[in-house]
């Protein structure tokens, strides 16, 4: 695979990032002539968020009971797709119901019911968040006309021990990333992160948008990386009318500058997260960083999560880390190869701040590499060739 790396020779003469409606193939081993810029993606998962719940089941075989009674009562299922959450003994089996319509959600999330207090604890607070449970129940009559719904249950990946007896390389190289590449259920769980975000806060700012970044959509994330977002209050690209003379009273600016008020903004969502959003534990709010963050975890999905509201810097490097990733097939295998290499040896930690390397600058270092041989482009070869429609 990687025998022979040949100077990057496709490259569009018109536009680096073309707007082209056939699908590109990631995980095949050839190069796609289309591309599908990282922001379209995203606003594919977003749009699939809106129309999806995570429900908890009793176990992957609750797939037709859940999907005749979301039929039945509320609209038409596109898929489900199930999730196996390891790293809970409590909250382990869950499918993302993905329906045709958004006003579906809306409809379920208006039905749906609390958890009543048992009387001898404090009551559930009673959240608004498109993380459900499916309680017993009457099963429908009707149950196996729900058959054809796709379920996916995930690709069953080849074991390591035949990996390892693969005489080829590169063939291990290839199937080692295929193994740990982040799959379609882990993006759809992601983006119901930040939808729950989302609609914490919809009261008062319903044009909220939370973004994730890094590892998580550049292409060069696994199912175990952790979920790093960013909040922007209000979309700077929502679709406005004409102007209007009439202004919104708002609160005036904190004392000490924007990093004064975007620390002010993350202890009060901190506090939120805390206090409201199921799942959401272990709250931690690192004010004083370069980027103020808070960090917490999602017991329901099994996510490390960072939230920032001040950067989108990384939302930036993200959409040119997906670029080079998908300009020769070859890249994120051999990254992934190196990153494998370097944890074993003992060049990646887990602990941060770290004097060691990370996933970031070792992906970084690779592509610095096959910019040098001639394989990747340079920024400022990108740049030359950009156009008004990649800006």
């Amino acid at each position: 695979m990687f025998k022979c790396i040949r100077q990057l020779s496709a490259a569009s003469q018109r536009s680096v990032v073309p707007r082209l409606s056939a699908k590109c193939h990631s995980n095949a081993r050839s190069n796609s002539p289309t591309y599908t810029p990282l922001l379209d993606l995203v606003g594919t998962r977003q749009d699939q968020a809106r129309r999806s719940v995570l429900v908890q089941v009793a176990g992957p075989n609750s797939a037709l009971d859940l999907v005749s009674y979301c039929h039945e009562q509320f609209g038409d299922v596109e898929s489900l797709h199930y999730f196996n959450n390891k790293s809970s003994n409590n909250f382990t089996h869950f499918f993302v119901v993905n329906f045709s319509d958004k006003r579906t959600v809306n409809s379920i999330l208006d039905s749906a019911q609390h958890r009543a207090g048992d009387g001898m604890s404090a009551t559930p607070v009673p959240v608004y968040s498109p993380f459900l449970w499916l309680q017993g129940g009457k099963v429908s009559r009707n149950i196996n006309k729900f058959k054809k719904v796709p379920v996916d249950y995930g690709h069953g990946a080849i074991s390591e021990q035949k990996i390892q007896t693969m005489s080829d390389v590169s063939e291990q190289m290839y199937h080692l990333w295929q193994r740990t590449d982040m799959t379609d259920t882990s993006l759809r769980l992601r983006f119901l992160v930040c939808r729950q975000l989302e609609l914490a806060i919809a009261g008062m700012f319903p044009h909220a948008q939370v973004l994730p970044f890094g590892s998580a959509i550049n292409g060069f994330g696994t199912c175990e990386s952790d979920q790093d977002m960013v909040l922007d209050l209000d979309n700077p690209d929502r679709e406005r009318g004409d102007e209007s003379r009439l202004v919104f009273q708002a609160k005036g600016a904190v004392y000490g500058g924007d990093k004064a008020q975007v620390q002010r903004h993350c202890e009060e969502l901190a506090n939120i997260i805390q206090s409201f959003l199921p799942g959401c534990q272990d709250v931690q709010k690192i004010l004083n960083a370069r980027v103020p963050i808070i960090k917490y975890t999602q017991e329901l999905v099994g996510l490390e999560c960072d939230l920032s509201m001040s950067s989108s810097s990384g939302l930036h490097m993200s959409c040119l880390l997906h670029l080079w990733g998908h300009m020769d097939w070859r890249v994120r295998p051999l990254v992934a190869t190196v990153r494998r290499w370097a944890r074993s040896v003992g060049l990646v930690r887990e602990m941060r701040p770290t004097p060691f390397f990370t996933n970031f600058t070792l992906t970084m270092l690779v592509i610095c590499y096959l910019q040098t041989v001639g394989m990747l482009p340079t920024y400022s070869q990108l740049s030359d060739l950009a156009t008004e429609s990649d800006s």
